[in-house]
């Protein structure tokens, strides 16, 4: 399964179960924040199912 796929999977799930995952307007906020720092580590506290984790590490992925 594509990288894609299982974010596109895992935010059906969070949106079908009303588990709080983050806007993609929010999402897009944070990524062009993270983008104009270029942070060499993230730290994520209080993780749902993990969605933003997951975006946060594939743009380090993409990033290095």
């Amino acid at each position: 399964m594509a990288n894609y796929e299982l974010l596109e999977e895992i935010e059906k799930y969070g949106r079908d179960n009303k588990i709080p995952i983050l806007l993609d307007e929010s999402l897009e906020f944070i990524l062009g924040i993270l983008e104009e720092v270029k942070p060499a580590r993230i730290l994520e506290i209080g993780t749902a199912i993990g969605f933003s984790a997951i975006h946060f590490s594939k743009y380090l992925i993409e990033r290095w």
